[in-house]
Formats: structure tokens, sequence, C-alpha cells
């Protein structure tokens, strides 16, 4: 898995996508709520250790998300849902 600089707004998104809780999220990564709360009140890069980056990115992505970054499309960072997820 290719490590990504995941944002506050893109853990939020992905989230949301999966309608999951906070508590959910830290369940399925092993990240604690209140290191993905601290991290989610910052739109841009978080200052999460790059450790729960990988596990919040890979447990995100297992679930369906796809992280979407600068000039991957037109209009910046963000997320989206695979299909049948």
């Amino acid at each position: 898995m290719r490590p990504r600089v995941l944002t506050g707004s893109q853990i939020r998104a992905g989230r949301a996508l999966l309608k999951w809780s906070e508590a959910a999220l830290a369940a399925q990564s092993g990240v604690s709520e209140s290191t993905i709360r601290r991290a989610k009140r910052v739109d841009g890069m978080t200052k999460m250790s790059t450790d729960n980056l990988l596990k919040l990115q890979r447990v995100l992505e297992e679930a369906g998300v796809t992280f979407v970054e600068p000039g991957e499309v037109s209009g910046g960072v963000g997320v989206a849902l695979r299909a049948g997820s």
C-alpha cells in the first residue's frame, strides 16, 4: 500500500461515506477516538503519526473509500466510494 498524506477533511468524508461513527472507525483501525477527533478537526494535513495515518488509510480503503489526490481530478483532494461498497 502506498502511504498517502490524508487530510482531516478526507478522514471526515471517508467516515461519512461509510456511515461509520468515530467509535466504529476507532474499533476498525485501532486508532483511538481522541486521536481521530483531533485529526478530523483539521482541514489540511494532520499531525497524526505515520503509523496511525496508515492504519486509517488501510481500513478506509478496505471498506471501499478511494482517496483522490491533487491532479487526479479537477477539484483537488477528496474521497470517493467504490461502486458496490
